[in-house]
């Protein structure tokens, strides 16, 4: 499904590798040489050309093919010979990597629902009554739409707790938004996002 979603150009795996990049275990370079080749994928480009990705990515030959071998090897696409006029030319497919996006995304879903069963038993317990069916809504999103854990919710109800309001869902919203800090990249994240914005 993603694969077609990709192929469509409805999927932003840019957005996703740079957000993902920790969970995924990947280096600067990998997630370069990775968005290369899903650009080319996605253009119905399937061989490997080391020297046009150092051309493109401006690596050096040598970190390009041990990102491509780390890549290969912790099955983010795979590699296969394919006979064209009597000659064995390498080519390449991305689609383990959408087994592991969908892996990844199953996983987050069963994550998601543990953490949400856990902050409605605790905003039960201190609103002291069960929750509306809206009171429901506004905790799930909170988590799947603004990514915040049980640890924000337990944080900011404390807060709630010492400015001395009652612990109502309205309260915890108006709290946590407060609480939020502006995102700062460093330099070095900064220069780093520059330098994929692959050139063609």
């Amino acid at each position: 499904m993603l694969l077609e979603l990709y192929l469509e150009g409805y999927f932003n795996y840019k957005d996703f590798l740079l957000k993902n990049a920790t969970r995924l275990e990947l280096t600067p370079n990998e997630i370069i040489v990775l968005l290369f080749l899903l650009e080319e994928y996605r253009a119905g480009i399937n061989s490997i050309s080391i020297a046009k990705i150092e051309e493109n990515c401006l690596l050096h030959r040598n970190e390009i093919a041990t990102a491509l071998s780390n890549l290969l090897e912790h099955s983010f696409y795979k590699a296969f010979i394919k006979n064209e006029n009597g000659v064995g030319v390498e080519k390449f497919s991305i689609e383990p990597f959408f087994t592991k996006v969908e892996q990844m995304y199953s996983n987050q879903d069963k994550v998601e629902e543990d953490e949400i069963n856990k902050i409605i038993k605790y905003v039960e317990k201190k609103m002291n009554r069960l929750l509306t069916a809206s009171d429901y809504d506004a905790l799930i999103m909170l988590v799947t739409e603004e990514h915040h854990t049980y640890q924000d919710i337990v944080d900011t109800v404390n807060r709630i707790e010492k400015s001395k309001y009652d612990v109502t869902i309205r309260n915890i919203q108006k709290f946590i938004e407060k609480n939020e800090q502006p995102v700062v990249l460093d330099e070095s994240l900064q220069n780093f996002m520059k330098k994929i914005g692959l050139k063609r």
